[in-house]
């Protein structure tokens, strides 16, 4: 895993409560944990529409990004 995403882990771990000044919760280690699980397996692929294709995980989750911030989200079911 890349050290910038690392970097960025270890910032938002060390955000505390109320880190928005509107009560927000410090940032659980266990989503930062399956956040690291679910990108450890990324695929991000070229489309024949131009845009790119980025799968997670086991493939159930899916997106593919076209120009013009226009995204198509796909899930798959558990």
């Amino acid at each position: 895993m890349s050290t910038d995403r690392e970097k960025l882990f270890s910032e938002l771990l060390e955000l505390p409560e109320d880190w928005d000044s509107y009560g927000a919760c410090a940032i659980n280690p266990a989503a930062i944990d399956k956040l690291r699980e679910i990108l450890e397996n990324e695929w991000i692929v070229p489309t024949n529409n131009g845009g790119v294709y980025v799968s997670w995980g086991d493939e159930t989750i899916g997106v593919t990004v076209t120009g013009n911030l226009e995204v198509e989200w796909y899930g798959g079911e558990e």
